[in-house]
């Protein structure tokens, strides 16, 4: 099981409750997708997008989710969607009426459907072409909404993210509740691009030693932000089985390895 900061075993933190979802018009079976949201007879999932204060603007890559947010939206919308005691769809729909809200919140419906109902990027897009209000942000991020669709699609196939068969292998396929506990800012920002092979993390950065053990610091909160040592990226990739790190911006801190 992945380890907290202090390393002894936990459990991997729970899923936060996700966003809100509405899609009068059905992109699959009792899933649906909307411009607005709707108060009648139907479960809402609002896809929010948070400006960093210090950003000017946000580039329409920049609203994607991570991997980490579409396991989350993934697993909230199954979890709507097979709920036996619910006759009423569950709709997803921005939180503005702003293009990349929509181009947000379309891409969580096409990773879903891609992951979790089996389509192809292709028929992804060609549903969601479909629809009117979607048309302005598809036409705008068409190449950036089907690299990533692409992206997943590919994963799938190669085995890499299954969110359908139950006890899947580690070592071929990620693992969803450790990739989200290492994906947290708490806990390193680790991410796993191809299972047991290639995993990317942030720079670490020289904290120095705790001055009441002596010992090297593994973490420290800083300036809003947790950041990692040396020492904790060794602990957790040596579990991790990993055999060498590679440093792609030299001694730059806040930069990936």
């Amino acid at each position: 099981r992945p380890r907290d900061l202090c390393g002894s075993q936990r459990h991997p933190p729970k899923h936060p409750k996700a966003m809100t979802i509405a899609l009068p018009r059905a992109l699959h079976k009792n899933i649906c997708w909307s411009s607005t949201s709707h108060n009648n007879n139907c479960m809402m999932v609002s896809v929010h997008i948070d400006k960093d204060p210090s950003q000017k603007e946000i580039e329409p890559k920049d609203c994607l989710a991570s991997l980490g947010q579409v396991f989350t939206f993934c697993k909230l919308v199954h979890k709507l969607e097979d709920d036996e005691k619910r006759t009423d769809p569950v709709v997803v729909c921005p939180n503005t009426d702003e293009r990349l809200s929509t181009t947000a919140s379309a891409f969580l419906i096409g990773a879903y459907l891609i992951l979790c109902k089996q389509h192809t990027n292709q028929e992804v897009m060609s549903k969601m072409s479909e629809d009117e209000k979607m048309m302005p942000a598809l036409k705008e991020d068409e190449e950036l909404l089907a690299s990533a669709w692409g992206a997943l699609h590919h994963a799938r196939d190669l085995g890499w993210i299954d969110l359908i068969t139950e006890n899947t292998d580690p070592t071929k396929t990620i693992d969803v509740e450790e990739y989200m506990h290492y994906d947290s800012p708490a806990n390193g920002r680790l991410h796993v691009v191809v299972p047991s092979k290639l995993i990317v993390f942030p720079c670490p950065v020289d904290l120095g030693t705790d001055p009441s053990s002596g010992e090297p610091r593994q973490w420290l909160d800083q300036c809003g932000k947790r950041q990692f040592s040396a020492h904790y990226y060794a602990s957790v990739l040596s579990e991790m089985d990993v055999c060498l790190a590679l440093g792609c911006h030299g001694e730059r801190e806040g930069g990936y390895d």
